[in-house]
Order: structure tokens, then C-alpha cells, then sequence
């Protein structure tokens, strides 16, 4: 097993119910901050592309080939997070260093909603410094950023869904900004 599908699988293991598309991808990402700060793994363990919605892990994609995990889809959810994974329930818990950590950090992550976790990611500067569709790695500044406290606030389903629909067509305005101002000031890009 590699450290994505492991650390994938740790995640999963912690929420047997299931996990949406995007929710899974920022766990995923700042699981293995916290796990590259506790000196767990390296910066270059796990790669990262940069969408719209904050980092991708690399290999998400191919969780739809993994027997160990079942993927459905939600009706009524949003075009792109309607696809949701749980880890198929025959799969043992696995033990060891990496999933103690996971489960030590995952009470946390979970107290936020995903589009909070969207807008936390969009500060970290390597996704900041990075346009959609690189690949990337951590870098060392994204360490100075201190993860703020849990929430005790919770969102609907709705509210959530709303924020993140706005947090995408945020994310495309200033794409299309950003690309007609090169177009028209080529000496400022």
C-alpha cells in the first residue's frame, strides 16, 4: 500500500459513514501537513495539485479502481462533490504510528465544515503561489501558518454547500481575471 492509499484509508477509517469528494481532499491535505510538522513523513511524500477548491492529493483518482474502497453518489449534492468514498467494511483497522496520528489530528479537522476548510487552504502559501492544475508539494512556509482552534459552530449540509459553490465561482472570477489582465498588461504577469 502506498502512503496515499494509506493515508486515504486512515482518514476513511475514521468517518465509516463516508466522505464527499472535495471533504476528502482537504482532510487528505492537512492530515499530511500535520503529519510532515510531527516529522511522520517529508514534505515530498505526497503531491498535490491545485484546483479551484484548494489542493487535490495526487491518486485521488485512482481511488475508483480500489476494491477496499465503495463509492457512491449523492443525488442531491453538487455537481462536483457528489461522489462520496467509504472504506468497504471487511477492511481490518490498520494499526501503527501513521493512523495514531490521523486519529489524533482528525477530531479536529472534522469539527470544521468543508468550506471552511476550502477557505483555510486557500491562505497556505504554496497553493497560493501555484496556478490550477500544478503539481506541487508543501513547502516550508506553509508551516508558519498556526491551524486555528476547532469550531463549535455547525453548518447545515446547505449552508455549507452554498459556501462552497461561492468559494468555487470566487475561485473562477479571479482566474478569469487574472488571465484578461496578462492578456492586456503582459509586462505586469
Amino acid at each position: 500500500m502506498d502512503y496515499t492509499q494509506e493515508i486515504i484509508y486512515g482518514i476513511l477509517q475514521q468517518q465509516p459513514e463516508g466522505i464527499s469528494r472535495v471533504r476528502l481532499a482537504k482532510l487528505t491535505y492537512f492530515v499530511h501537513k500535520f503529519l510532515v510538522q510531527n516529522k511522520v513523513v517529508s514534505l515530498e511524500s505526497l503531491q498535490f495539485i491545485r484546483m479551484p477548491l484548494g489542493p487535490v492529493p495526487v491518486g485521488l483518482d485512482t481511488l475508483n479502481a480500489d476494491t477496499n474502497i465503495q463509492i457512491y453518489v449523492e443525488p442531491t449534492a453538487l455537481r462536483y462533490n457528489k461522489i462520496n468514498y467509504l472504506i468497504k467494511k471487511q477492511i481490518k483497522k490498520t494499526d501503527g504510528i501513521l493512523n495514531a496520528y490521523i486519529a489524533r489530528i482528525f477530531p479536529h479537522l472534522n469539527s470544521y465544515p468543508t468550506s471552511e476548510l476550502v477557505e483555510i487552504s486557500h491562505q497556505e502559501p504554496s497553493w497560493i503561489r501555484h496556478s490550477n492544475g500544478d503539481l506541487y508539494y508543501l513547502e516550508s512556509d506553509d508551516f508558519t501558518r498556526i491551524f486555528p482552534p476547532g469550531r463549535s459552530q455547525k453548518l447545515s449540509i446547505e449552508q455549507d454547500n452554498q459556501l462552497l459553490q461561492a468559494k468555487l465561482l470566487e475561485g473562477m472570477l479571479n482566474d478569469i481575471v487574472d488571465e484578461s489582465t496578462k492578456l492586456e498588461y503582459p509586462d505586469y504577469a
